[in-house]
């Protein structure tokens, strides 16, 4: 098949301006008759993503089977009416009609049937126009019977095509398929992979139960089981609540007072596994409270635990100098095989038996790997203890540590944001990092009165820089690159703007995807002194060396991979260890710190930050001024004294709300049984 276009008439002669004869078009691109006689036009209904065939018998009374008797053209419409112009691979372009077009042939008897290739209508149609016209046929071509629009069944090769094309597309041909009752187990086993990959819950749910509904041994149907136990936590209805004798019993302890020290247990991730919000940041504010005020244990759950205790159900150690209790009774390998809201379960019991033997007050629950995972467990100790929880969560519905390739808008993206949600509807406070953070969380039904603000704290012991100031005599520019949503292409006008490039050394920090850009294009300047740090394999100390190391640090605005939490963290770490901050454009976030009426951050967009540099290390920009500034800035508002004191409000503020709501049951119990 080959792409030509239809001539403008039947006549195979025109005259141009001039009267000169036009071009004949070639022979092989004219009809054997008449062009564009319309034999048959029909609207169909389709449903997107789904492939068809349009099939129909044609007879030619003179006996004549053409290859190419008939033109087909289709026209797609949304439900609006609107065409919908988007091509069909293999199909040949008419710009006559405007439409995408294929040639069917006819036959000698009603027994063959003409059938086009198969087409899938784009996701926004509804509706699709078929049109047949005459082409290379005789005269005595025509269309016996009606019209068939043949929706073609799908196959493994089908749905990876669509995959490729459009995820959108191809989640509507897996319903499709399921809806189609197949029984394919390749076909039901790509479906379920497809639908972890995109983060379809209904799709999961779905060809999960198809997959254990056959029989066959080559189904895998523990993890299944372990798949549709993820969707089980993200229930509205559900809480790790643990059956027994713990449940409702009260903690041992006097009746609460504002005299008494809070005791709180706090939730959290070990030192690895939890960046900003690890134990190592959580430990280093605890230290900052006096004993009279309060006395706090870190509680680990077995998922996050690095090294399993060798014995017991729970290992004690500390961490700078705080009680940490590390919550196991499983193997690595045990713990694989049993389902994670077991194992929540099975937290809940060992945290509620920890949290009575230490007369805990207060659940401090923090952000885990999934957002709301801490936030359940701590809600289901506190209800058995009879205590209030304080959920603390830095950067709501952002993306988190378990979600590879998981776009925004997905299914179980969404889930766990209403579960984030819920979690915070029934903790007794929430803790957040900003007024704008508090704003958008009222928006969202969270009552104003328990929401507080606790901003971000410096974590940096040592303030030294461990570099040479930026500077015209400096041997070596070292500069620190952020590359969540800074354009790679950054590259070349920082070489261009400052010139010697054997004196640059660039750190480009972010995660694979983002560094494979960085890469492809520094692969044009091999005498490049350039490092790759990767984000996801990088630790909180290690980043706070990166900072230290660098003469300047180059920030993004707020983006899709990098939350208002993490930027500002990186902004303040960077100014305690007397890094300039340069960040992209006036409207950035960054703005917002001032000091004294000074700004603390510079800013510049792509094109001018090679001049910015130059003017840094021609010491034009009061860059020493201004890091003092930001130092004394960070460490006067943001220390980890000054977190301590914030979190002691909200645990007065839970404590007493737990006291009111105790007294207003207690008169209600006493009026009813008058």
């Amino acid at each position: 098949m080959t792409n030509r276009q239809l001539p403008p008439s039947s006549s195979a002669t025109s005259k141009k301006a001039g009267g000169k004869p036009a071009a004949t078009a070639p022979r092989a691109a004219q009809p054997a008759t008449a062009a564009g006689k319309l034999l048959k036009q029909q609207r169909m209904p389709v449903i997107p993503a789904k492939a068809y065939r349009v099939c129909i018998t044609l007879l030619d009374r003179e006996d004549r089977v053409n290859e190419k008797a008939v033109l087909l053209n289709l026209r797609f419409l949304d439900a609006a009416g609107q065409v919908v112009a988007t091509p069909i691979p293999h199909w040949t372009f008419s710009k006559r009609y405007e439409q995408w077009a294929a040639y069917l042939p006819s036959a000698a008897n009603a027994s063959q049937k003409s059938e086009s290739r198969p087409f899938v209508p784009p996701p926004e149609a509804c509706h699709v126009d078929i049109s047949l016209l005459q082409w290379q046929g005789s005269d005595s071509v025509t269309i016996d019977g009606e019209v068939v629009l043949h929706a073609e069944r799908e196959s493994l090769e089908s749905l990876q095509a669509h995959e490729r094309r459009s995820p959108q597309a191809a989640s509507l041909a897996c319903g499709d398929a399921l809806d189609e009752g197949t029984e394919d187990l390749s076909l039901l086993q790509y479906i379920l992979a497809f639908a972890r990959r995109h983060g379809n819950a209904s799709l999961l749910r779905r060809s999960a139960a198809a997959l254990l509904a056959l029989d066959s041994r080559q189904i895998d149907r523990q993890a299944i089981l372990l798949w549709l136990d993820e969707l089980r936590e993200l229930d509205p209805y559900w809480l790790p609540l643990a059956a027994g004798s713990d449940s409702g019993a009260p903690a041992a302890q006097k009746r609460p007072n504002a005299r008494q020290p809070h005791r709180v247990a706090h939730l959290c991730g070990d030192s690895a596994d939890g960046g900003e919000d690890g134990l190592e940041c959580i430990a280093h504010i605890a230290t900052q409270h006096a004993p009279d005020g309060v006395q706090p244990i870190l509680l680990t759950p077995a998922e996050y635990l690095q090294e399993k205790p060798s014995h017991g159900p729970w290992k004690k150690a500390e961490r700078s100098g705080i009680p940490w209790f590390q919550l196991d009774s499983l193997s690595t390998s045990a713990q694989e095989k049993i389902e994670r809201t077991r194992i929540m379960e099975l937290d809940v019991i060992l945290g509620t038996h920890v949290c009575r033997q230490n007369q805990i007050s207060v659940i401090h629950a923090h952000a885990g790997r999934r957002g709301h995972d801490l936030a359940l467990r701590g809600l289901a100790i506190a209800h058995h203890l009879r205590i209030p929880t304080v959920y603390e969560i830095r950067q709501p519905f952002g993306l988190y540590a378990d979600e590879p390739g998981w776009h925004t808008g997905s299914e179980l993206v969404a889930l766990r944001h209403e579960q984030q949600l819920r979690c915070m509807h029934l903790a007794t406070a929430v803790i957040t990092i900003s007024d704008a953070m508090k704003t958008r969380l009222v928006a969202q039904g969270v009552a104003d009165d328990k929401i507080f603000v606790v901003p971000e704290t410096v974590h940096t012991p040592d303030p030294t820089p461990a570099r040479a100031p930026l500077t015209q005599d400096s041997n070596t520019r070292r500069i620190g690159i952020v590359a969540e949503s800074v354009p790679a292409t950054l590259l070349p006008a920082l070489l261009d703007g400052l010139g010697a490039a054997d004196k640059m050394h660039l750190a480009i920090y972010g995660n694979n995807q983002r560094l494979d850009l960085w890469r492809t294009i520094a692969a044009q300047y091999p005498g490049l002194d350039i490092a790759y740090v990767d984000s996801r394999q990088h630790s909180s100390t290690e980043a706070r060396e990166f900072l230290r190391s660098q003469q300047c640090l180059v920030l993004p605005e707020t983006s899709e991979c990098w939350t208002e939490q993490r930027l500002t963290m990186w902004a303040l770490n960077a100014m305690a260890s007397g890094v300039p901050i340069i960040e992209t454009s006036d409207s950035g976030m960054f703005c917002g710190l001032i000091w004294n009426d000074k700004k603390i951050v510079l800013t510049a967009d792509w094109s001018a930050l090679p001049k910015l540099l130059h003017r840094i290390e021609a010491g034009t920009v009061p860059v020493k001024a201004m890091v003092k500034r930001a130092h004394d800035w960070a460490r006067a508002t943001r220390s980890p004294a000054t977190a301590a004191r914030h979190y002691e409000a909200v645990y007065d503020h839970a404590r007493k709300q737990v006291r009111s709501r105790a007294t207003a049951s207690t008169k209600r119990a006493a009026t009813a049984s008058r």
